[in-house]
């Protein structure tokens, strides 16, 4: 899983929003969540948590 092509536009340039405004490094609440769904999403796919 390769998050940080999926956080490209496409012009394959990094989406500021996904960047902390204050030090463009870490990433914004909107980055967490971007992230966050993309780690929910591949646990999902894999089945690495079996459901119940």
């Amino acid at each position: 899983m390769n998050v940080y092509e999926k956080s490209l536009d496409d012009k394959g340039e990094g989406k500021l929003d996904y960047l902390n405004a204050g030090d463009f490094i870490h990433p914004s609440q909107t980055g967490i969540l971007f992230i966050s769904q993309q780690i929910a999403d591949f646990i999902s796919k894999e089945k690495i948590i079996p459901n119940p």
